[in-house]
């Protein structure tokens, strides 16, 4: 799980000579580092795994192939707590042919 730690601002100028520390900020503290030009917000640094889950999050909230009505997760968070739910169900034997599912999110959602 990813922690929210407060960004760090840089300079555009310190990639050069403190690389090794603007990345081991970002490995550790699994938090952005704002690159500013002069003095203004210009880059953001930040590791592959926020970015993936950044970009996962974006995709599920902005994903405009289900209807209206239809439920959506605005964090990762919030889709694993469904989804391990649904994994206890599957463990306890609460479950149902796919057809019968299929059909019950048809008529839930008026597809």
């Amino acid at each position: 799980m990813t922690t929210h730690t407060l960004p760090k601002i840089r300079p555009l100028s310190d990639l050069r000579t403190s690389i090794g520390e603007i990345t081991a900020f970002v490995d550790e503290r699994q938090a952005p580092v704002v690159l500013t030009k002069h003095g203004r917000g210009r880059y953001v640094l930040l590791g592959v795994e926020e970015y993936d889950e950044l970009i996962t999050r974006q995709n599920l909230a902005s994903d405009h192939s289900f209807p209206d009505n239809f439920p959506r997760f605005t964090s990762m968070e919030a889709l694993k707590e469904k989804l391990e739910v649904g994994l206890q169900d599957i463990a306890k034997g609460r479950t149902i042919p796919l057809g019968e599912a299929m059909q019950g999110i048809r008529d839930k959602h008026g597809l």
